[in-house]
């Protein structure tokens, strides 16, 4: 019985080292003004004056690693050899986990333009990607995925503002992220959402269409009577996004 014991330990070590060393092959990445890539790829960088420098410095080595990160799935190997190993070392080895990116990887193959054309195929999986009760960080991974098709020429804005202004279209949830993400490249969804605002009395719908425009921040003349006019929706979520939205205006 000890025997066995210890072949299934030795075994599951070697299967470990065995991940660290092929996550070593298949994680080199390139190096962008002295940081991985994968460094470029954390939250919160993308509004710096570096990336902006950084992305002038990506090349088609960078779309072929964040193709990589658009396929991003958990590592289920940790978790089946995790009873067998020590506690620290199992830990070891959950550190290990890659990060999902995939918003962020989707975000930066958008504004490489053309060069990020081999990525349409995994863009376009990762857009029509679809699941049971997903949650926001997949929700808004496709609809960045969808908003990166649409810089590429791949995709229409107007199919995206089509779902969003569809009250009975269940598959809403993925073109407001999109065009949320397009930010000011979705201006012209604007006119569009005014006229579905004034024309409905339903407020959750109004509410929902509205939300974009705090992120397009576009013909402040029509934004922001309908931002101002939520101030009093008796959604509070609603509230804080339209002040938020008109804060974004400043002093239109």
């Amino acid at each position: 019985m000890k025997h066995k014991t210890a072949s299934a330990i030795l075994g599951a070590v070697a299967i470990a080292a065995g991940i660290v060393v092929w996550q070593s092959q298949v994680t080199r990445e390139p190096v962008i003004r002295g940081e991985d890539l994968s460094w470029w790829l954390e939250p919160n960088r993308s509004g710096t004056a570096d990336f902006k420098l950084a992305l002038e410095e990506m090349d088609a080595r960078c779309v072929r690693y964040l193709i990589g990160e658009l396929d991003w799935k958990p590592a289920p190997a940790p978790g089946k050899i995790q009873r067998f190993l020590p506690t620290s070392v199992s830990r070891f080895f959950i550190r290990q986990q890659r990060e999902d990116h995939r918003r962020e990887a989707a975000s930066i193959l958008g504004k490489l333009g053309p060069l990020s054309k081999p990525a349409i195929p995994a863009l376009r999986n990762l857009a029509h990607y679809s699941a049971n009760n997903q949650t926001s960080s997949e929700l808004s991974a496709q609809g960045e995925a969808t908003g990166a098709l649409v810089l590429l020429g791949d995709e229409s804005l107007d199919s995206c503002i089509d779902k969003l202004l569809d009250p009975k279209n269940q598959d809403w949830k993925s073109a407001w992220w999109a065009i949320v993400a397009l930010r000011t490249n979705a201006a012209s969804a604007v006119p569009r959402i005014g006229q579905a605002f004034h024309a409905s009395n339903d407020q959750k719908f109004r509410g929902r269409i509205a939300f974009p425009l705090r992120f397009i921040r576009s013909y402040p003349e029509l934004s922001v009577p309908i931002l101002r006019s939520l101030l009093s929706h008796e959604d509070k979520s609603v509230r804080f996004q339209a002040i938020a939205g008109l804060l974004n205006f400043g002093v239109d």
